[in-house]
């Protein structure tokens, strides 16, 4: 047996909903937030 999605009307693909510019500045806040905590815990990661 084979499962079809069918997607819904109201659905949108991901990418429609964030644009790329606010995607890669989340991503380069949460890779400086982990920096930081790292450097907190002294420099144990």
């Amino acid at each position: 047996m084979s499962f079809v999605t069918i997607p819904k009307a109201w659905k949108i693909p991901d990418y429609h909903v964030t644009s790329e510019d606010a995607y890669l500045s989340r991503r380069e806040f949460i890779k400086s937030a982990g920096i930081v905590g790292c450097r907190a815990l002294g420099g144990m990661c």
